[in-house]
This record gives structure tokens, sequence and C-alpha cells, in this order.
């Protein structure tokens, strides 16, 4: 019996170690192979998975891959998508294109007309035309200036899709800011007694156009269109907080908030496109948009950045 136990451990060994041994260096020249295979693939999402990286690049970069680089096995895919990108590259460039053409074309007439309308508030006002008349011209002109700033908005709104701005360094949120109250005090003059600034403001990794575009929508929009009595800017944690205390939104009004043409009221003034804008140019840079109400009224903006995305998306 000791024997037969002692044969059969024998056997075994000299079966199973050879094999479990030809079994590892199986499954290792398995692994290595397809890593080698497969080494363009990781180079290509690398690549993909850069930050800042536009719909332009990408195609350039696909189209000039080898094919011989690429495991047959995955060629068809690497062609369709190298095909889709390019074709939404494509559609990018015209759109961007449109959008210059169409900026062109709207601003001189606009332009134009602003031109005969101030001439004929001149004129109004020399010759003591009626008042009627001139408060007429008057709403003319804000109106010129209303869809001026509509079409300069459209035009922010599709050049911040199509565009981002590499960023390595971080600036100040306070010379920034102080540039803002300053650009609006002339607008809106008893901006400063509702306006509270915690000045102690940190850094925040965004390019100064967007940052100051960001917090002069923001403020216009609690100024004028939330009618807010008093607004407070302050830093917590890393997050740009803007309270006001201006008109009350339902659960339902905050879903709305950052859609393209939403309005709460219909007799607003305004186009329902800059907290839109805000909302994008802030996605490009990674950083998230929040909206909450504030108690008993008014509404609270957060501004962070967004660290659940692990990648950007293409954007150009």
């Amino acid at each position: 019996m000791f024997l037969r136990d002692t044969l059969l451990q024998q056997i075994l060994q000299a079966v199973l170690v050879p094999l479990v041994f030809s079994l590892l260096i199986c499954i290792a020249l398995i692994i290595f192979i397809i890593r080698r295979q497969f080494r363009s693939l990781d180079q290509l999402s690398q690549y993909l998975n850069q930050k800042n990286l536009n719909y332009s690049e990408a195609a350039d970069f696909l189209m000039q891959l080898k094919p011989a680089s690429i495991p047959q096995e995955v060629q068809p895919f690497v062609n369709n998508s190298t095909q889709l990108i390019q074709k939404i590259n494509d559609s990018l460039q015209q759109e961007k294109a449109f959008s210059a053409y169409a900026a062109h074309e709207l601003r001189s007439p606009l332009t134009a007309i602003k031109t005969h309308v101030q001439l004929a508030q001149l004129i109004s006002q020399q010759q003591n035309l009626p008042e009627s008349i001139q408060h007429n011209l008057q709403q003319a002109n804000e109106s010129i200036r209303r869809y001026t700033l509509l079409l300069e908005q459209l035009l922010l709104l599709t050049q911040s899709e199509n565009s981002i701005q590499e960023m390595t360094e971080t600036i100040w949120l306070r010379p920034t800011l102080e540039k803002i109250l300053a650009n609006l005090s002339t607008r809106y003059p008893e901006m400063n007694e509702k306006i509270q600034v915690n000045w102690s403001l940190g850094e925040i990794q965004l390019p100064e156009f967007v940052l100051y575009t960001v917090l002069k929508n923001l403020l216009e929009n609690a100024l004028l269109h939330a009618q807010a009595a008093h607004i407070w800017i302050s830093m917590q944690s890393g997050c740009l907080v803007i309270e006001d205390d201006g008109q009350q939104l339902t659960a339902q009004d905050i879903q709305h908030l950052g859609q393209r043409f939403w309005r709460k009221s219909a007799q607003q003034h305004g186009h329902g496109l800059g907290l839109a804008l805000v909302k994008s140019l802030l996605g490009n840079y990674q950083y998230h948009l929040g909206f909450q109400q504030r108690d008993p009224v008014g509404l609270i903006v957060s501004i962070q950045e967004d660290t659940s995305k692990a990648s950007r998306e293409f954007k150009k």
C-alpha cells in the first residue's frame, strides 16, 4: 500500500509539475502577446484621454495612424471611429464658419440701426420733440442693445461649445471680480450697496475671460432678473458661492436653470442664454455649476471643480 502511494505521488509529480509550469508559461506568453499586439491601442487610449483634446486633433491623430500598428481584429472599429470623428469635426467647422458669417452679417445692420436711432434721439432733443417720440426712440435703442447682447451671447455660446483653452495655471479671483464690479457700477449705480464680498477669495483654474464672463453673467442675473436686494459673494473650501435674496424659485424652476432660452416669466428682460452660457463655459473646464434654493428667499449658486469626471469630453 505504501509502495502504491509512493508510486502514485511520483507519477502525479512527474505529470502535474511540468503541466502547471507549462500552463503558467502559456499564460505569461498570452499576456505578453496581447499587450504587445494591443500596445498601439493603449497609446491611442492615452492620447485620446488627454485634457483639452479637441475633435480636430483627435481626427488628425487617428488619420495618421499606420494600419500595420493596429491589430487586424480591431482595424474596422478604428476606421469607423476615425470616420465618425472626422464627420463631427467637419460639422463643427461648418457650424463655426456659419456662426462667424452670421455674426458679420448681423452686426453690421444692427450697428447701422443703432447709429440712426442715436442720431434721431439727438435731433429730437435738439428740436424739443414730444416726450412720446423721445421715449419711443429710447425704447428702440434699448431693444437694439438687447438684440446686440443676444447676438454676442449666441456667438460666445457657440464658441464655448466648440473650443477650450489649455489651463496650466490658476488665477486669483479678486482682481477679476474688482474689474467686473467697476464695469457693472456704471449700469447699476445702486450695486455697491447691494453686493457684499468676502474678499478672502482664493484661486481658480480658469482662463480670465471665462471667469470674467461667468461672474458677470451671474451678477447681472441676480441684479436684473432676480431683482435681489442683497448679494453675497464668498469662497468656502475651494467652492465659489454667490447668494442673493431675489425672487423665490420653485424646485421645478431650479431644474430649468441653465437651459437655453428658459425664463421664469415672459415679462422678464433677457433671452434666457446667460446661465446656459455660464454652464457651458464651466463645463468645458470641468467645473460644476450648482443651484440651490435659499431660505427664506433667493438663490445660492455654487461653482466648484467637478471631480466626478475622469476625462474631458472632446470639445472644440
